[in-house]
């Protein structure tokens, strides 16, 4: 370039390629002249379905509903249910927690089966298994093998869940519960809930 007849270097900053990632701020172009090779980074995660609705990142609204979850665990396991029998064709439990301030729409309970028993020797044997039921799901024909061949044999599943105010009562349903060995207490405890609006 000239001035005033009088030829002078440039003092432009070659930046070569720059490329940008997006951030949480503004991010200043930086003066001088770039070689044509730059870009602004992409990210194929930047869907509607991964932005929470009401909120809009680099002018894509979001879509996605956040849940309301309330996990419920005892100090000590709850008893649901407790028989001295090797068969009980279906058994009807409830089993009612408060502090959930929402009207669930699924409900996941963890539930203990426990056989305690004696042996010829009298020795005690306790024997623990546990079980996930989905609301709406049952868990057919289960059978809990434990010491020496004696089991728990049983179908669970939640069959309804009730509201009222802040405390959610699950009805859980044992078909075919029964153990082969009489000589001993079966048990049924709650150890779990987790409640997902």
């Amino acid at each position: 370039a000239y001035v005033n007849g009088n030829k002078v270097t440039g003092t432009m900053t070659n930046r070569g390629q720059v490329i940008i990632t997006p951030g949480t701020t503004n991010q200043t172009i930086q003066a001088g002249y770039h070689n044509g090779s730059g870009y602004v980074k992409g990210d194929s995660n930047l869907k509607s379905e991964n932005i929470v609705s009401g909120k809009s990142i680099f002018g894509v609204n979001g879509t996605a509903q956040l849940k309301d979850t309330y996990t419920y665990i005892p100090t000590s396991d709850v008893t649901l249910f407790y028989t001295g029998s090797s068969g009980i064709t279906t058994r009807t439990l409830t089993w009612s927690i408060s502090g959930v301030n929402f009207n669930p729409s699924i409900v996941l309970v963890e539930l203990r089966l426990y056989k305690r028993y004696y042996d010829a020797g009298d020795s005690d044997r306790r024997d623990s298994y546990y079980i996930t039921v989905p609301y709406g799901t049952g868990i057919g024909s289960v059978s809990l093998n434990s010491y020496d061949g004696r089991y728990i044999n049983c179908s669970v599943s939640i069959s309804k869940i009730e509201v009222d105010g802040d405390t959610v009562t699950i009805t859980i349903v044992l078909s075919n519960y029964g153990t082969n060995h009489n000589d001993g207490f079966a048990y049924v405890y709650g150890k779990k809930a987790i409640f997902i609006k």
